[in-house]
């Protein structure tokens, strides 16, 4: 198990929009990992409260994909993983991007009648068949990811228990999702993260079976990156919310969509590094 040391930015007065968080005269600080599947110390590099997770994601060609992990917290409230499902309404199978926070829990939300957990989405549509999907939620919306491009994807999340988790894709808000203490329970906070796996004891679903039984689900598979052809680059966790112009900051070291095979992407300039 890894423990990391940050590289810090100073900001000098900034205001992140939609949070109303003010971060003047303060610092804002990261982490920037490799691209390995691997289990870390959270310390005080990720935090309940607040923070952002980025990278730059590539998706392999020619490989099936179920769920496949980019960060995962122990406690499984603040995951950013790729997911695959049959919808039934579409009758077709749906890749999407998720990006939770707050709890484990899925609640009825007030435009659905199922329950869901504290998510938002991209809905991966490279047809543009599914341009209408998710039309009527705010917490999902569909956008093109051919495989084989890279694209600048992340996360950030505000606020505990009650909080907005936000899904962005090349610098873009996709969907955001409000939680509350509806999704959430009293096990404990998580005290590791891990970057492209998720180990097979640690906190799943708390699910009741037919007889009022309850028992805690977890995946069957360690939902790894590289079963899945998901290929990350300088994947960054940050501390608080980032504001939208490290966004752009992010979007403008690696301009290019697409790249040919073997390239390798440029480095950023950091001084951030692991023990």
């Amino acid at each position: 198990m890894k423990k990391l040391k940050i590289s810090v930015f100073a900001i000098i007065s900034l205001t992140v929009g939609f949070f109303g968080k003010q971060a003047s005269a303060q610092q804002m600080a990261y982490v920037e990992l490799p691209a390995r599947e691997q289990v870390y110390q959270a310390g005080d590099h990720v935090g309940i409260d607040e923070g952002s997770v980025s990278c730059w994601l590539k998706l392999l060609p020619g490989i099936s994909r179920r769920d496949h992990v980019i960060f995962h917290t122990d406690d499984s409230r603040i995951v950013l993983y790729l997911d695959t499902y049959f919808s039934s309404s579409r009758k077709q199978d749906i890749v999407r991007i998720a990006a939770r926070a707050g709890g484990t829990h899925r609640a009825v939300d007030s435009a659905s009648a199922s329950g869901n957990f504290p998510e938002a989405s991209i809905i991966i549509d490279n047809d543009g068949i599914l341009s209408d999907y998710g039309s009527t939620t705010p917490w999902y919306s569909s956008v093109p990811f051919p495989e084989g491009e890279w694209h600048l994807v992340g996360m950030i999340w505000s606020g505990y228990p009650d909080g907005v988790v936000r899904i962005f894709f090349d610098g873009k808000v996709i969907g955001e999702k409000p939680y509350d203490r509806r999704y959430n329970d009293d096990r404990p906070i998580f005290s590791t993260f891990a970057i492209g796996m998720r180990p097979g004891d640690w906190t799943g679903e708390i699910i009741q079976i037919g007889d009022g039984e309850m028992v805690e689900g977890k995946p069957r598979t360690s939902m790894s990156m590289t079963a899945g052809g998901l290929e990350i680059s300088h994947l960054r966790v940050y501390r608080q919310v980032i504001p939208d112009w490290e966004w752009d900051k992010l979007l403008a070291k690696f301009p290019e969509k697409s790249l040919p095979a073997g390239t390798t992407i440029p480095e950023y300039e950091t001084e951030s590094y692991l023990e």
